[in-house]
């Protein structure tokens, strides 16, 4: 039993090295993979983001009105570039790790390929040397009991598929082995492009950076013209507050009227009860409104944008002015660049509270949601009339062009009662 315990031996010898091999064929690498295929995802729309950016300095440019609008374009498009090199960097990254993965891989894959023929062969040879004495024959008959034979038996039958696995196992090893190869050299083409492009963003980053400060110091000289222009911005901002404000304290009055008149018939939700009057703040009087409310507020972040095709150039809150040193500006909502010839659209179902002109600012036109109000600000040839009740997406006029930057531009406010301004682009489904 000499040779059965040998060849026992060597199967053994072989088999924890067949588990190694497995390990390393089927260590799954889709983590990896997803995370780099993210990056690129990524990469191609920051890229989509900074064409679609100089292609509206383009046309700024091409108007020959380098103002504040082209300077706000070409921060953005600093901005977009600094973001780009920052993924590239990441992307880098991941791909030299994987590199580095792949390469480890390539070499244990080479010197497993190696240790399996190695020791197969010496399982082939100590069989060949053998090959008298493992006639297989006289090996299951020449047995001193009928138990031992049938377990010599399922010795061979076990030995010949192991053999037949083993040869699979080697080939399969050198087929994953080509193709670690291949994806390693494919890698490494990857990683030269990435670097490439970094390379190319670093340099239009530094010239943008350049023109940004030459145009900066121009428009510096103009300091009192743009603090003109400023002061009168500011005051249209807050004819339009003021006038928002009384809006939504008349339909706040409205509705807690219209909800005291139905508590006197008996008419009253009692889930619902209506507000004394030192808690009027809301609209939240009647089951619609708050129905109304509650819709408004699931869709957040969801929103359709309240033009077709836009692209921001004002956030929402107060901020630096982008020349004038110490000076800072506030933004009620958000201002959206749009085409020219551009329809101002409804983005939730509502009712017109007001169409109202505001000197500076074109048209104005607040929609009620119940408990919200969205407010669409520098409209021209308003479609839409007072109490009319819209649907999401219904046009509402003209998008107006700013007599300042010369640029069509739409702003959007969202209220709630009854003065609480909201930041649009946190409602806004996101492009």
């Amino acid at each position: 039993m000499t040779h059965l315990s040998t060849y026992r031996n060597l199967i053994l010898k072989l088999s924890s090295l067949v588990l190694f091999v497995f390990l390393i064929l089927f260590a799954s690498d889709s983590g990896s993979a997803q995370n780099r295929n993210e990056l690129e995802r990524q990469r191609r729309q920051k890229e989509k983001d900074i064409a679609q950016t100089k292609k509206r300095l383009a046309e700024t440019n091409n108007k020959e009105k380098k103002t504040l609008a082209y300077l706000k374009d070409l921060k953005e498009l600093i901005e977009e570039r600094q973001s780009l090199i920052s993924t590239l960097q990441t992307q880098l990254n991941a791909i030299t790790h994987h590199i580095e993965e792949e390469a480890d891989l390539v070499t244990a894959l080479e010197q497993d390929v190696t240790n399996l023929k190695a020791e197969y062969a010496k399982l082939l040879y100590y069989m060949y040397k053998n090959r008298k004495s493992t006639n297989m024959a006289s090996f299951i008959f020449t047995t001193s009991s009928f138990n031992d034979a049938v377990k010599r038996v399922k010795f061979i039958q076990f030995y010949t598929t192991y053999r037949e696995k083993q040869v699979d196992l080697i080939l399969k090893t050198e087929a994953s082995l080509g193709s670690r190869i291949t994806d390693l050299k494919s890698q490494q083409e990857a990683k030269k492009e990435v670097l490439a492009s970094m390379d190319e963003e670093k340099k239009s980053l530094e010239n943008d950076k350049k023109e940004q400060s030459a145009l900066m110091q121009k428009l510096q000289k103009d300091e009192k013209t743009l603090r003109r222009q400023l002061a009168e911005q500011q005051k249209v901002a807050k004819k339009l507050d003021n006038a928002i404000r009384n809006i939504i304290k008349k339909e706040i009055a409205e509705a807690n009227k219209k909800g005291r008149t139905n508590s006197k018939r008996g008419r009253i939700n009692p889930n619902n009860p209506t507000k004394s009057k030192t808690e009027h703040e809301d609209l939240e009087t009647t089951p619609e409104i708050a129905e109304l409310s509650s819709k408004f507020a699931g869709n957040r972040s969801k929103l359709p944008w309240p033009v077709e095709r836009g692209t921001i150039t004002e956030h929402f809150g107060t901020h630096e002015h982008p020349t004038i040193s110490k000076v800072t500006v506030n933004c009620n909502g958000v201002v959206i660049k749009a085409p020219e010839g551009a329809k101002a659209r409804c983005i939730f179902g509502g009712t017109v509270s007001a169409v109202i002109s505001i000197p500076g600012a074109n048209n104005a036109v607040i929609v009620s949601h119940g408990n919200y109000f969205t407010v669409y600000s520098n409209l021209d040839n308003v479609f839409i009339h007072k109490g009319d009740k819209l649907s999401v997406r219904q046009e509402l006029g003209l998008v107006g062009v700013n007599r300042i930057t010369g640029e069509s531009e739409i702003e959007l406010e969202i209220w709630k009662a009854p003065d609480q301004k909201m930041d649009p682009e946190v409602w806004l489904v996101r492009k």
